[in-house]
């Protein structure tokens, strides 16, 4: 099942400029560039969409676009100066770049595509600053998976660990690949266990990776919080229930406490809360999900 979100997305980069103890008059927001102004630029930048700043200063992404209509990459500078740099689809070429981007300890970017490639599945590719673009996987939508819609995150073992959205006849893949390109499965989905992670995987200070799926989890398909080993082993830490949030489709982050923090795009009529000695959960009514993991604890039962 290939997803697809419907609607325009936000065609500006901005800039906000905040400090800690500033006063809320004092923060400054700012339009840097209107994407789609110019022929050839690229638009509509989709989700997940990750900004990665080089090490010249200047941000970089992917949107859709370009002047080959197959999506592209683009830097701007803090002063608004975008360049862009078009896919070609040609060849079976990188198509469709919802990614966004990872800054490379090499000082390249890694990112994937949705569509496109030697099967049509997506790729993971590799894009140096000066637009060079490699394709490292073409995904064939088998074991592999396919579909991407995260960029991979490098791990602290240099390698690039990421998702995929679809596979057949399962429900997508965590997947393990080197910068040079040596690909390996870690992980089908199976919808029990979650169905369809969109959103890049986290490394914890406790060198294991955390992520979400969108759906599964149960007969409901509210979606689960899950972590995985740099060497496969899966567990399912937490499932949605709905009464608490459905439906994670953005990553998580690490606090400063050790504590997991996220969000659920459908957020819970009530406010639920838990705790044990197990990884807790506090479900608030926004569906801001904090999530404790102890490093003796055991998985959270399901």
């Amino acid at each position: 099942m290939k997803m697809r979100f419907s609607g325009q997305l936000a065609l500006v980069i901005v800039v906000l400029g905040l400090g800690w103890e500033v006063p809320a008059q004092g923060q400054t927001f700012s339009v840097l560039y209107d994407l789609g102004t110019n022929t050839g630029d690229p638009y509509s930048p989709n989700y997940s969409g990750i900004v990665a700043q080089g090490r010249d200063g200047r941000m970089f992404s992917t949107a859709l676009g370009g002047s080959t209509g197959a999506g592209a990459m683009f830097k701007i500078t803090p002063g608004g100066t975008l360049v862009p740099y078009s896919f070609d689809s040609t060849n079976s070429g990188p198509y469709l770049p919802y990614s966004g981007l990872t800054l490379g300890a090499d000082g390249n970017f890694y990112g994937t595509t949705n569509a496109g490639g030697a099967s049509g599945m997506g790729t993971v590719f590799k894009i140096m600053p000066s637009g060079t673009v490699t394709v490292l996987h073409s995904f064939a939508g088998g074991s592999d998976g396919g579909y991407p819609w995260a960029p991979p995150i490098q791990g602290t073992d240099g390698n690039f660990y990421g998702t995929t959205c679809a596979n057949l006849p399962d429900c997508g893949t965590v997947y393990k690949i080197t910068p040079s390109g040596k690909f390996r499965t870690l992980y089908l989905f199976d919808y029990t266990h979650g169905y369809c992670p969109v959103a890049p995987l986290v490394q914890g200070t406790d060198g294991n990776f955390y992520g979400t799926t969108t759906e599964g989890g149960s007969s409901f398909s509210f979606g689960v919080v899950y972590k995985i080993t740099p060497s496969g082993k899966f567990t399912v830490i937490y499932k949605f229930n709905g009464g608490d949030g459905s439906q994670p489709f953005g990553p998580l982050v690490q606090g400063s406490d050790g504590n997991f923090y996220g969000t659920t795009s459908v957020g819970a009529p009530r406010k639920v809360e838990w705790s044990s000695r197990s990884p807790r959960l506090a479900i608030l009514p926004s569906s801001i999900t904090s999530m404790g993991l102890p490093m003796d604890s055991a998985p959270l039962p399901v």
